[in-house]
This record gives C-alpha cells, structure tokens and sequence, in this order.
C-alpha cells in the first residue's frame, strides 16, 4: 500500500552532495521529511523522497551549502505530465482504470486451503448452496457469518478462517481426524442381527470369535456366501433342548487365505508414437467461462497430442481477474509398427503385475503366493495365473430369524 502511496503522489531519486551533507540529513529528519533507499558512497549520499517534501528543503539546502541533483522521476504525477498532449490515450488509461476498479468490487478467485477428508469440491459446492461464487459481489460476503455457517454444517470442522483479499476469497478449515473415524465406525453399525459370511472363495486360517456362535473353523474350506459366524446364539434349558435364541450383530476376527485370477495380453506387434520434434502454439482469452476466439492458422499435423494450460490474469497478489489466457501446445507423431520380443513382453508382464499387487495391497491384502505362467500364442503372449493373499473376511448379512421351540409339557396343557 505504501508504494502505491507513493506512486499516486510521484517521488523523486536524488542526488546529494557538498559542505554538509550530514547536517542536511539530519534537518530533514527535524522538519519530518521521509527519505528511503539511501545509498552512501564517499561523499556522495543517494535516496527517494516524495514530491511534496522535495519542494520543502530548499532553505536547508541553502543552509548547508549543499547540493541536491534530480536523477529520476517516478509517479502518476510525472506520467500525466509526460503525456498531457496526447488526450485519447489518457482518455484510455482513465477508462482501463475505471474498468479495473469495478473488477476490484467482485470475487474472481476462491481458494480452499487445510482440507483433508472434505474436498474441494464439496466445499464449493457448498459455498454455491449459499450463493458464494465466482463473480459474487465482495459486499455480499460476510466472512464471519460464512466461518459459523460452515462450522455448523461439516460437523468435522473444528475451526475455519473467511477473508477476502483483494478480489480473492480464501477458506481455511481445520478437521477433526481424530474423532472422525469412530464417528463413522458408529454410523454403520446397526442393532440388527447380522451373520458374518465368506464373500468368496476362501480357506480359514485363523477365526477368534466376540460375539455369536462360529460355524467354522481353521483349516476349513468355505464357498461365497457361506456363514461363519451367525448373529444368534442358541438358549438350552436343563434338558439341553433349545429353549430360546439371543440375536446379536456377529463379531469375530477371520483370516482366510483367497486366490484372485490374474491374466495380462501383450500383443506381438503394436503402432507407437514417434513424435517428430514439431510443435506449434496456440493462444486464446477467455473470459471466465466463456471463448473469445482468435483467428488463428489451422494444425496442419494428422497426426498430434494436445497439451493445454489455462492460467487466470493477476494485477497484483491476490488482486485477480475474470480474464484468463489459454496454451495449447501440438506436438505432432507418427504411428510406426513396433514388433514386441519376448523379453519386452516379460518386462511389461511384471510392470503390470506390480500394479495389480500394488492395488490388492492398498486393500489390505497380503500377498502370500503369486504363480503366473507364460503362453506364446500367434500374434500375442498370454500371461495368466494366480495370486494367493491374506485377507479379513468382513461381510454381514442379515440374521434369519427362527421360532422358539415350545416345550412339550404347554402343549399338553393347551390341548387339555
């Protein structure tokens, strides 16, 4: 702000030299008279100061016997000054000025910053829900009301941060990862009975069980869908004939080994792209949403990839611009024919084996066994085999509800 200041006002860069010339420094700092990038070499000292104070040391001048020399002029005064003959183009500039101005009265950039497990675009669609967006008027915001708005509706956020800068809107949010997964762990469970069953294929290796009655054990093999530990626990009376039945949401802790299918085609002869070393750019504007076409030569290229970046028009920080300028870079190819060898083919087999592990284990999964094999066909080879992993077993289903046994001595009753 200061050096906007001092650029309406106009400053000058001096020159000073002579008799006095700490004497003359220290009358400016008496009479308040602002210098700044002062300079000192030899007996020659050099700093900025503002026009109106420049017109105030002429006495101390003469006091000191010094001498003071103009080096550069700098501000809106000296501009308009220096181009008070020609009228259109001031005319021009008072215009941009104007039209920037009215820009500077709306939000033209949002930010969300600090988020973890809520996502940008959540937030902002929230922020529409309240008719916060890109071009709303900066006088329409209430950043305080916007901060306990959002806090009350993410019940995760524990602390948010609304201000505008310049035609900028930032967010900053703060989430309560701690708590958030127990949170959610209470959310899913219900008071419903509910077995827990294979959803595969599958061998039991290990099964420690909390709650309800286990139907397998270690070693067993199961099939999809069957229960291993139902949400019901039988009663027995004296007789140890069942009396009743208790219902429970089943819980245990399974492990079971798995199998998983793996299969990978690389074919003998594919096209690749030999890219020739020409490109060409484009450029376009837009205007928020909206193209503003440039006549522009054709691609001449068949064949080309596309490679575009969209970058928003800033003045100054956080002082941004609906406008924005749009690269689109052409790179053109050639589609050549490539024979694959059987050594490639293995190297392109196991990258993508590492990627199909790499994605069992981001489930959790452990990998106990892979076993793939290789085929050599006609125009393909064909990789295919198995991967054994270590899993949990979590599926639930609903508990199939049975009626209680009635003891033969009330059915006599009731009969006589």
């Amino acid at each position: 702000m200061t050096v906007l200041l001092r650029y309406l006002s106009g400053y000058v860069c001096v020159e000073l030299t002579g008799y006095a010339t700490e004497r003359f420094l220290n009358l400016c700092t008496n009479h308040d008279i602002n210098l700044w990038n002062m300079d000192h070499k030899e007996d020659t000292y050099t700093f900025c100061m503002s026009l109106e104070d420049f017109r105030k040391i002429r006495p101390m001048v003469r006091k000191t016997r010094t001498k003071i020399r103009i080096t550069k002029r700098c501000g809106l005064p000296f501009f308009l000054y220096r181009y008070r003959k020609r009228k259109m183009f001031l005319l021009g500039l008072l215009l941009c000025v104007g039209i920037v101005y009215a820009f500077s009265c709306y939000v033209w950039n949002i930010e969300i910053c600090g988020n973890s497990t809520l996502s940008d675009d959540t937030v902002y669609r929230y922020l529409e829900s309240e008719k916060i967006r890109v071009g709303t008027a900066k006088g329409k915001v209430d950043c305080e009301k916007l901060e306990a708005k959002i806090r009350q509706h993410f019940s995760n956020v524990i602390w948010t941060s609304v201000r505008l800068e310049g035609t900028k809107l930032t967010v900053d949010v703060k989430e309560n990862l701690i708590t958030q997964e127990p949170q959610e762990k209470q959310e899913t469970e219900t008071e419903e009975a509910q077995d827990l069953v294979a959803d595969k294929d599958a061998v039991i290796l290990s099964i420690v069980t909390r709650n309800g009655t286990p139907k397998v054990k270690a070693g067993d093999k199961v099939k999809k869908g069957k229960a291993l530990v139902l949400g019901r626990i039988d009663i027995y009376n004296d007789a140890k004939e069942i009396a009743g039945y208790q219902y429970c949401k089943a819980d245990a802790d399974i492990v079971a080994q798995t199998s998983y299918p793996y299969r990978y085609e690389v074919p003998t002869l594919v096209q690749k792209k030999a890219y020739t070393g020409k490109e060409k750019k484009r450029y376009s504007f837009w205007y928020r949403n909206k193209y503003i076409g440039l006549y522009q030569n054709g691609i001449s290229y068949r064949f080309y990839d596309k490679e575009s970046e969209k970058e928003q028009l800033c003045v100054m920080e956080n002082f941004y611009l609906p406008f924005y300028i749009q690269t689109d870079i052409y790179r053109e190819y050639q589609m050549k024919n490539h024979k694959i060898d059987k050594k490639e083919a293995k190297k392109m087999a196991a990258d993508n084996l590492e990627l199909f592990l790499s994605k069992l284990e981001e489930k959790g999964l452990q990998i106990i066994e892979k076993n793939v094999m290789m085929d050599k066909e006609k125009n393909s080879y064909i990789f295919q085999g198995t991967v054994l992993t270590k899993e949990k077993l979590e599926s639930y289903r609903a508990t199939k509800q049975l009626e209680v046994p009635k003891e033969e001595g009330t059915v006599e009753n009731e009969s006589e």
